[in-house]
């Protein structure tokens, strides 16, 4: 898809039904900054070959550095013909939630980012992260990630990809299952 230009992501700005503000959740090194790329390759912003490398969320030096969010931060892209999304990049680390905080009355939605192929006790963002979604009634998704290294690196049966998978979904709806049992939204 060709890049888009500021004036049509402006113009889009102007079309609310055509917007969505997204928030990228997870664990650190779960992925979410890759999957920003991916996006950004829908968008034009990205090439191919430079998924993962570009880091078009990390605008930072030391993010890039350390390639890890500290401050939450949004990244406009149109990755579908009509649809204007606000890619709302979050820190993983649990220090930072006051970054995440920032975010959650901005967006209409999440995509909560798990390592796919390394979910081994169940790495989901923290739980003070998961109640703030809920809190907020941000609609998570959970995304599972990095499967490609189970199947081309690590070479994992489909018995073991599909455990992993099992206990991602299973972690992920357990604690969203507590979540809502626990407090009201914020006012």
């Amino acid at each position: 898809m060709p890049k888009s230009t500021p004036d049509e992501v402006l113009a889009k700005m102007g079309e609310p039904t055509e917007v969505r503000n997204v928030a990228m959740v997870g664990a650190s090194k779960s992925g979410k900054s890759c999957a920003v790329d991916c996006l950004g390759t829908q968008a034009g912003l990205v090439g191919e070959d430079k998924i993962g490398e570009a880091l078009i969320a990390h605008v930072r030096q030391d993010e890039r550095d350390k390639a890890c969010t500290y401050k939450t931060n949004v990244n406009s892209m149109i990755p579908m013909e009509g649809l204007l999304v606000n890619v709302v990049d979050t820190p993983g680390h649990a220090e930072f939630s006051a970054e995440f905080n920032i975010a959650m009355p901005l967006v209409d939605g999440a995509l909560v980012i798990v390592n796919g192929s390394e979910f081994i006790g169940g790495v989901l963002p923290n739980n003070r992260q998961m109640k703030d979604l809920v809190s907020w009634h941000v609609e998570p998704v959970l995304f599972c990630n990095k499967l490609d290294i189970s199947l081309l690196v690590m070479q994992k049966s489909s018995d073991e990809i599909y455990a992993y998978l099992s206990s991602a979904v299973n972690a992920f709806n357990n604690t969203l299952d507590s979540c809502h049992a626990g407090g009201a939204p914020p006012t």
